[in-house]
């Protein structure tokens, strides 16, 4: 993160995953995030965990059909930045 202006101020990158289609969830879903205060000028790197088997379950949905937390294999989208500009994408894939 960093802070152009010329007062500190804080911001809060938030972390967004998108799970694969056939998990059939809509959209993507917060699962981390971080409030950072920066000097005027300043920056830091900011790092978050994603814990697939934290208790919010982010990579799992909840299949009625199973009655149980499911992680599908395919490709989860990722999007970090604050919640108006979520620019910063990539993937990654979780095998069977």
């Amino acid at each position: 993160m960093r802070n152009t202006g010329s007062k500190a101020a804080s911001t809060t990158p938030q972390v967004y995953l998108t799970l694969p289609a056939s998990a059939g969830e809509p959209g993507s879903r917060l699962v981390a995030f971080d409030t950072v205060t920066l000097g005027a000028g300043a920056s830091k790197r900011v790092s978050v965990t994603i814990d697939p088997s934290s208790v919010d379950r982010p990579l799992s949905y909840y299949s009625t059909a199973t009655s149980s937390w499911v992680t599908d294999p395919g490709t989860y989208g990722v999007a970090v930045g604050d919640s108006s500009d979520a620019s910063l994408t990539g993937s990654f894939t979780v095998a069977e």
